[in-house]
């Protein structure tokens, strides 16, 4: 492949390719790969500086041709002139879509100094760029980069320099510049040299296979690489040649045998380039010979050495396998039966060699050469024959010596840390045998087996910190065994050095009892310690037997205190009742510990029961003494009770009943053990004092008094049992044959016991008149019986003057039990007179109109008892009455007459002689008179305002000012006023014709104004 290569266009990944696709002349791509070191970018040195810019974090994709890869090879240097020091990203972008790019990798360049900065990139960081890449960068702060701005595009051309902040974005992302503002007026100082890829290669060998092999066994394998490190992952495979027995994995290079797979040779052959085309210098091919498969064994010739004291039973000492496990093959042996072997078939591919039971080997014999014979099992006279020996060499078997015991060490306690090897016990035996070793150490008289142990290879190593141990010396016997059973004992003496002993100083006693339902977070115990090592922190652990007990309780591991969390204790929990529960107390540093055991007994608290529901409904219909409103397993079998869990408590439930009041309680029953309701005495809702609903309190107690309680709602249903009954048993009326049609003939009564709350009382009457063969009478709902036909009609059925018996039906609403009685129509014998009786008189209660009569008369009585009342009080308040007439109805119905005024009256006046009212006062200027009650007075033209007192009081002068200046009410009774041209004269100082009152003293002749008074 001098002139021309042939390559696939393909996907860029590692993958298999048919090699029926289109090749094409590389000689086409040459501008694809580089044939020597190339730039991209613009030279540093080539432009005049300008900026930086202010932009923080920002990253660059410059589309300029200038900046463009123009072949494939591997970046081995950057320049650029930077502005400040720091770091820069520079940056490779392929463009993936019309302005999404990826970023295929990225150097890191350190600037130690402004100014122009070359960095060279290590072989195995070099970026394999591709035609049509781009250069970019990402600063972490500011800008790093000059640039020069001399307008080197024109404005319509398109831009080519797109800067924002993404991010930092890592190799393989992909953004879209779409969104990013252009521009084109700028050269950047940043420039990339850029090598010449290599060519991959690919290593092939020729491979054996055997005759025998099954689909998808792997055969051989072919390798193949590329120095061009990045170029690796992107490596495609080529196959030139097939086979149909074998199959190639391109991506891995494996070889497998194919489904069809036959013993036949056969080649295989491949090529390889990578993604700049850049191909194997030529194509590879290898072949797969098939080896035909020879019966031999493995394990032949041997020699092995065996001692003459191995008495162990039948022993397997060598293991045969044959390599052609296609073809039937057999074994036998030549030697004495005297000799203690034996060969026995293992498997279809192996034998074994046994050293018989019991065997007695001597040393004297050996050595020993046993010969075995192999032969294929064919039917056929060119059967292939194998032997081989094995060779037995016995020796005198010798015990191990141990060769640097006894021995003493010491162990610094401060240092020595858990797994530290402190000594190495060396030992030597002839035959080689495997030797294991045991140790057992004493200290102070005592077995210690938790603080050294010997490891197979005869290490000494320590179990546990020593910080936590009281021993200051141990001293270990230790045993070396072969595999013949032989010994050899030395000792190691042990001496710890720096002790640092923890101990714990206040453990509680062995049992500590909890009560069940402490509340999470509740304090138990804190616990003390003392360590004679201050440099290390202690901290604090428990464990329990039961790891289910372990959420129960929190040891701060820093304090000691012993707390309960996560989940309150049950006592009734499953597995929880008597049971004791062992705690193991940790404490210490990262040199050591010590422990200590404590025993935890959960103590049983008593727990109410509860009902599930908050109330319950019965429904049951009215009953006799005993009836059973429930059995009780309604609550019975809905109360809980957490006690009962375990068996051990024998919890015990009562249960009570409290209904609305003691009256409606008593007239229940509940069995306090079953919870059993019954009615206590006949329940009748037609009993006055019976209720149809009743709400009740059941309570539920346990043995040590804890309850609670739900609400009970029983409506009890009226039954309908009582039978209407007839006032009569016979009604008998009076017809005659001219009776007219609509006729009221009487009324019929029944009564029904049976409640009204349920319509049970109400009585439906009927008649059953099927003797007269029609209807001659009609009953309403009040039991009243009309005519509804001719009596003529039923001349033919009269006998004796009656007519057949009509029967009468009273039925309640309820359609419970019928009440009957006979109705007798009797027809009188005459034709003169038409009379209609009735059996008899309706009495008062019978007779419907009765009660209206009755409660019009009560009224009438009750508005002439009003009336009566109001004449009477008005002529109580008469004063034109005659005396004896007045003085009659005051002495029966109203007050005591007043006595006999004094004043004027005494004087001589007669005062029913004058036609006008009055009111007089003595010489005092006192009113006399008596008051019944204070009373407004008006005032006139000539009197002042007088101001009621609302203090008055019955019987004392309480109008105008008496001598103490007190107010006083206005007088009622009032003599007749003299009239002007009364014949009387007139009393001076007394009375005149036009005022009530004598003229009221002045001011001289009166300290204080008074006002006219009525004196009792």
């Amino acid at each position: 492949m001098e002139s021309i290569r042939w390559i696939l266009f393909c996907s860029l990944t590692c993958s298999y390719i048919s090699p029926a696709l289109l090749l094409i002349d590389t000689t086409d791509l040459n501008d694809i790969t580089c044939s020597a070191d190339t730039t991209a970018g613009i030279d540093p040195s080539s432009i005049t500086y300008q900026g930086p810019d202010n932009n923080i974090a920002h990253s660059y994709l410059c589309e300029n041709f200038m900046y463009m890869f123009k072949c494939c090879g591997r970046i081995k240097q950057w320049k650029l002139y930077a502005a400040k020091t720091g770091s820069i990203q520079l940056q490779v972008w392929r463009r993936t879509a019309t302005r999404v790019y990826e970023l295929i990798g990225e150097n890191y360049c350190l600037i130690t100094a402004a100014g122009s900065v070359t960095c060279n990139i290590a072989d195995n960081d070099r970026i394999s760029v591709r035609k049509g890449d781009f250069i970019g960068w990402h600063n972490q702060g500011n800008e790093t980069l000059y640039y020069e701005s001399n307008g080197h595009f024109d404005s319509t051309k398109e831009n080519l320099f797109r800067r924002q902040d993404i991010g930092d974005p890592y190799v393989g992302d992909t953004y879209d510049w779409s969104e990013v503002e252009a521009y084109n007026d700028r050269y950047y100082p940043v420039q990339a040299t850029y090598e010449a890829s290599t060519n991959p290669s690919i290593s092939v060998a020729d491979i054996d296979v055997p005759d025998y092999l099954n689909n998808g066994d792997t055969v051989g394998r072919f390798t193949y690489s590329d120095s061009d490190l990045m170029d690796n992952r992107s490596l495609v495979v080529v196959s030139t040649r097939t086979s149909a027995y074998y199959t190639a994995h391109l991506p891995s290079g494996y070889i497998t045998a194919s489904s069809l797979y036959r013993p036949r040779d056969d080649s295989l052959a491949y090529y390889l380039y990578d993604l700049c085309y850049k191909v194997t210098s030529d194509t590879r091919s290898h072949s797969i010979n098939v080896q035909p498969t020879a019966l031999t064994f493995d394990h032949l010739d041997a020699t092995f050495t065996v001692a003459e004291d191995f008495t162990k039973n039948q022993t397997l000492l060598y293991t045969i396998k044959c390599t052609d496990p296609v073809d039937q093959w057999y074994c036998s042996s030549d030697w004495s039966t005297t000799l203690p072997f034996m060969l026995k078939a293992e498997t279809n591919e192996s034998y074994g060699f046994y050293l018989s039971e019991y065997a007695s080997l001597d040393s004297s014999t050996s050595p020993l050469t046993l010969t075995i014979a192999c032969v294929e099992n064919l039917v056929t006279n060119s059967q292939t024959s194998y032997t081989g020996t094995i060779t037995l060499h016995i020796t005198d078997n010798t015990p191990p010596t141990l060769t640097n015991l006894d021995a003493a060490v010491e162990v610094n306690s401060e240092t020595a840390i858990r797994g530290d090897s402190i000594y190495n016990v060396t030992y030597t035996d002839p035959e080689n045998d495997i030797v294991t070793f045991t140790m057992t150490c004493d200290t102070g008289g005592s077995t210690n087996t938790d603080t050294f142990r010997i490891l197979a290879n005869g290490n000494v190593v320590l179990r546990k910190f020593l910080t936590s141990t009281t021993n200051y010396q141990f001293d270990c016997d230790i045993t070396a065994t072969d595999t013949d059973g032989q010994t050899d004992v030395g000792n190691l003496h042990i001496a710890i050095l720096n002790i640092d002993h923890v101990d714990i100083t206040n453990m509680p006693p062995a049992t500590l009892q909890i009560e069940e339902n402490t509340p999470i977070g509740s304090y138990l115990y804190t616990f003390e310690y003392d360590d004679t090592d201050t440099v290390f922190p202690d901290y604090w652990s428990i464990t329990f037997d039961d790891n289910n007990f372990n959420r129960h309780f929190n040891l701060d591991p820093q304090t000691g205190v012993l707390t309960t969390a996560f989940s309150e204790l049950n006592y009734e929990a499953t597995g929880v009742a008597g049971t004791t529960y062992t705690m193991t107390l940790t404490v210490g540093d990262v040199k050591g510990t010590t422990s200590e055991t404590l025993n935890f007994q959960i103590v049983n608290q008593n727990e109410p029961p509860w009902f599930e529901e908050d109330y319950y409904t019965l429904q049951i219909g009215e009953g006799p003494d005993g009836t059973v409103v429930t059995d009780g397993t309604v609550f019975t079998s809905t109360i809980h009770d957490e006690d009962t869990i375990v068996a051990a408590n024998n919890e015990v439930h009562r249960y009570s009943l409290d209904c609305d009041n003691i009256t409606t309680t008593q007239k229940f029953y509940m069995n306090e053990d079953t919870a059993e309701i019954t009615f206590e005495g006949a329940y009748d809702l037609d009993t006055a004092g019976y209720s149809n609903e009743v709400t009740c309190t059941v309570t539920v107690t346990d043995y040590y008094g804890l309850s609670d309680t739900t609400i009970l709602y029983i409506f009890i249903v009226n039954q309908n049992e009582s039978t209407p009954a007839f006032t009569h048993s016979t009604y008998t009326f009076y017809l005659a044959t001219n009776t007219p049609v609509g006729t009221f003939v009487g009324s019929i009564t029944a009564h029904d016991y049976d409640s009204s709350d349920d319509y049970n009382d109400e009585i439906i009457y009927s008649l059953d008149q099927t003797a007269l063969g029609d209807k001659l009478l009609a009953v309403d709902n009040n039991g009243g019986l009309y005519l509804m036909d001719t009596v003529l009609d039923y001349s033919h059925l009269i006998s004796s003057s009656m007519l057949p018996a009509i029967v009468a039906q009273a039925e309640n609403a309820g359609n419970g039990p019928t009440g009957v009685a006979t109705i007798n129509i009797v027809i009188p014998e005459t034709t003169t007179v038409t009379t209609t009786t009735t059996d008899r008189n309706e009495d008062f209660y019978e007779d419907r109109w009765s009660y209206f009569w009755l409660m019009s008369a009560i009224g009438g009585i009750a508005l002439i008892i009003i009336a009566l009342s109001l004449v009477l009080f008005r002529i109580c308040r008469l004063t034109r009455v005659k005396p004896w007439c007045y003085q009659c109805w005051v002495r029966i119905c109203c007050r005591p007459p007043p006595p006999q005024p004094r004043g004027f009256g005494d004087r001589g006046y007669d005062l029913a002689s004058f036609g006008h009212r009055h009111v007089y006062a003595d010489e005092d200027g006192d009113i006399d008179g008596w008051l019944i009650k204070p009373n407004k007075h008006k005032k006139n033209k000539r009197d002042k305002d007088i101001v009621e007192d609302e203090h008055a009081r019955y019987g004392t002068p309480n109008y105008g000012y008496d001598r103490t200046g007190e107010i006083r009410a206005e007088p009622i009774y009032e003599m007749f006023r003299v009239p002007s041209k009364s014949t009387v004269p007139k009393a001076a100082n007394y009375l005149s014709s036009y005022t009530s009152t004598k003229p009221i003293p002045s001011s001289s002749k009166k300290t204080e104004h008074k006002s006219l008074m009525s004196r009792r």
